[in-house]
């Protein structure tokens, strides 16, 4: 399997694209950079060899979901991407581990040379679910762009498919806020038809859709947010249900590190551990004015 690394997602390929279709690749690469960014970012790993890097291990784990943690004779301890299998133990556990990399020959190690480091329980890799939010935040965002300059050029304009290019040269210069718009004089008035559209606003909506996403991917990651976009007070419940929600999938992702080091520890004589990187804030009342005990119909 290819392993990424700099740039995660970039879309200019050698194949000629639209202008669309180029702003739509850009949107959901810089989206899917933003959540990547975030989510190798969260945790902090203490007390790994030097041979070990804490980044890439947080790659390997967010692109494949599990890592292998082992000792290499000639180099030290190594954490590297690997395949499981096929054996398994009398609780379900991956006997054999092939472990390989980028100049790096695959070398066989097993349950009693080697820690694998998950994820997720399941072995899920994160990249996934960034890559589902990526391009649903990136399809909002290209929506709000059109909605935008509907109501700047709100037109449908018909015409044959013989004075077509001549009239995109004009409306290129038109979007383009061109002091004079100029035009072959041979174009006929009578060859194209504008209609009006009266497209709608509704770019307000479509934020706030956006921000309801971001506080979706923001709970997957375990990263404190409010999670609504009310402008009434909040009511205590509401705050304590979504704080709940939050610490559960940041344990579910901060767990697995943890018996990974524990296993680690317990196998190589070594001391590491491994916390969510961002402090903990005050999950009683982290919108303090914004929360109301009781009901909200006052």
């Amino acid at each position: 399997m290819f392993f990424p690394m700099g740039n995660q997602v970039w879309p200019f390929e050698r194949v000629k694209k639209t202008h669309s279709e180029l702003c739509n690749q850009l949107e959901y690469c810089d989206w899917f950079n933003r959540l990547y960014s975030l989510a190798i970012t969260m945790f902090k790993w203490e007390g790994l060899p030097d041979t070990v890097d804490e980044m890439f291990l947080e790659n390997i784990l967010f692109y494949y979901g599990y890592a292998l943690f082992f000792e290499d004779p000639s180099i030290g301890f190594m954490t590297l991407p690997c395949n499981l299998g096929p054996g398994f133990n009398p609780y379900y556990e991956y006997v054999d581990r092939y472990a390989y990399s980028v100049n790096y020959p695959t070398k066989k190690y097993t349950i009693d040379n080697s820690v694998v480091i998950r994820n997720l329980y399941s072995y899920y890799p994160t990249v996934s679910t960034i890559s589902i939010y990526a391009q649903k935040l990136a399809e909002i965002s290209c929506t709000t762009s059109v909605n935008v300059n509907a109501q700047k050029t709100p037109v449908l304009i018909t015409c044959s498919e013989k004075s077509r290019l001549s009239l995109e040269n004009v409306y290129k210069q038109y979007t383009g806020n061109h002091p004079v718009v100029f035009a072959d004089k041979n174009l006929s008035l009578d060859a194209f038809q504008a209609l009006k559209t009266d497209a709608p606003f509704v770019a307000d909506k479509l934020m706030q859709l956006k921000f309801e996403l971001l506080n979706e991917v923001r709970t997957f990651l375990g990263i404190n947010n409010s999670n609504t976009n009310k402008k009434e007070r909040l009511i205590t419940d509401e705050v304590n249900s979504n704080n709940q929600e939050i610490m559960a999938q940041r344990e579910a992702l901060l767990l697995q590190r943890k018996i990974a080091c524990d296993k680690i520890n317990s196998m190589f004589g070594l001391n590491i551990s491994c916390e969510f990187r961002i402090k903990d804030q005050d999950f009683t009342n982290p919108l303090d004015d914004n929360i109301n005990e009781g009901d909200d119909n006052e």
